[in-house]
């Protein structure tokens, strides 16, 4: 809707799979609050910068979704509202999901990159720049 072309060649390299994935805020019914909320699980391979720019475009979706009359439709979108994706400071969670190859090196972890072997970080093909996350 932005015509945020500029994070194009972003997506061409990212799927799904790269995402950082969310779990419920409670495992019991009687504890669940409604709207729910979502923890955010990291990818541990996400660097800072990635991991922001992402957080920012959970927040202009929200945004978007809550008040449509910016895109010249009438009222508020349908369907069920965006998840709420917070950050859980008492039990952070991080998970080794699949890495995507062949980003800018501020997409890439250092903390994560210093875990790797010399041909692990060669077949990742870091571009020896850094990607423009401003929005």
């Amino acid at each position: 809707r932005r015509d945020w072309v500029q994070f194009d060649p972003l997506w061409d390299l990212l799927a799904a799979c790269h995402m950082s994935a969310d779990e419920t805020d409670a495992d019991s019914k009687l504890e669940k609050a409604y709207p729910p909320r979502w923890w955010i699980i990291r990818a541990f391979w996400q660097g800072k910068a990635l991991r922001k720019f992402f957080r920012k475009l959970d927040r202009h979706y929200r945004l978007d979704w809550a008040s449509p009359v910016r895109y010249g439709k009438k009222g508020k979108s349908g369907g069920n509202p965006p998840r709420l994706r917070m950050k859980n400071k008492n039990n952070p969670k991080v998970d080794l999901r699949e890495v995507p190859v062949g980003l800018w090196r501020n997409c890439y972890n250092s903390a994560f990159l210093a875990t790797l072997r010399p041909d692990e970080l060669r077949r990742l093909q870091i571009i020896d720049k850094d990607f423009d996350f401003t929005l």
